[in-house]
């Protein structure tokens, strides 16, 4: 049989390449990368398949030249490399989650300018069941509504965007090489002398507070906080409150208290599902705390 990339079956997407991130990027490694397909039943399907049936979604990576058509389940094993296989419950259909890691990994390493090319091959979807790719016949409607309007995408509201939301998703988490000296100011406390004021980690997990079903990721994150005190003038920030703590030390003022506070905040991104099942991606900032000090 002829492998045709896009064949009914045969579901085939680009992404861009990692690789065209700007200078600044540099020196960054993938932590975790997630593939997230969206399935479902087609509208007019008469579809009722035993309680007990799987799908099987596998999922390739095209890893040499640019061909779209292979004659040959050799050829095609020659250019392409297995990356998953991911089992789906008929009853289950919907937002597929599907760990690519290690092959999003490979493909940065290799230094090169190429986008990652995915192949989906779906067992048991036949006909029935339509997997979501990117919609290339609505980006050239949304091209030639904003050619005919004028109108330019920037100052659209968001209702009046042709997007997709079914389309495929990769949602890859990055890290740095590079592991920076920990400033006084940042010091966590498990290594911070008895009371002196320190960043606490602290975990919120997401699925404890029963947001799971709404929040795609993460599933939790770090927030911290700080905790306690600020009698030592190594935690001062400046040689105001240095001064003023003498004073409070010397009885010379009353009611002066430092607090071990943030002084340093990271923002965060979360991936939820919004109206009608929307996949939305917003960032939120002063969401972890980095630093405490004694401001």
């Amino acid at each position: 049989p002829r492998f045709i990339l896009g064949a009914p079956g045969h579901q085939f997407f680009v992404f861009p390449s990692l690789n065209s991130l700007p200078s600044t990027m540099h020196g960054i490694r993938i932590y975790n990368a997630t593939l997230w397909i969206r399935l479902e039943l087609k509208a007019n399907a008469n579809f009722m398949p035993a309680t007990n049936k799987s799908l099987i979604l596998w999922v390739f990576r095209l890893i040499s030249g640019s061909k779209n058509v292979f004659n040959d389940e050799e050829e095609f094993s020659k250019h392409t490399a297995m990356v998953a296989k991911h089992t789906i419950s008929v009853e289950k259909l919907g937002w597929q989650e599907i760990d690519v890691t290690n092959a999003v990994r490979a493909w940065h390493s290799e230094k090169t300018n190429d986008s990652l090319r995915l192949f989906v091959d779906c067992s048991g979807c036949g006909n029935k069941i339509t997997i979501h790719l990117f919609n290339e016949n609505q980006n050239k409607a949304k091209e030639s509504l904003l050619k005919a309007q004028k109108l330019n995408p920037k100052k659209m509201r968001p209702d009046e965007s042709v997007v997709d939301y079914n389309r495929p998703y990769l949602f890859v988490s990055l890290a740095t090489n590079h592991v920076k000296r920990l400033r006084r100011r940042a010091l966590d406390c498990t290594g911070a002398p008895n009371e002196q004021c320190c960043k606490q980690k602290f975990y919120v997990d997401f699925k404890a507070l029963k947001w799971d079903d709404w929040i795609i990721r993460p599933h939790g994150y770090y927030a911290n906080y700080c905790k306690g005190s600020c009698l030592l003038p190594d935690k001062f920030s400046a040689e105001y409150q240095y001064v003023v703590d003498e004073y409070r030390r010397q009885g010379q003022v009353t009611g002066i208290h430092q607090c071990c506070a943030p002084t340093k905040y990271s923002p965060m991104s979360l991936i939820f599902y919004g109206p009608g099942s929307r996949v939305i991606k917003q960032d939120l900032a002063k969401m972890i705390v980095e630093e405490c000090g004694c401001p």
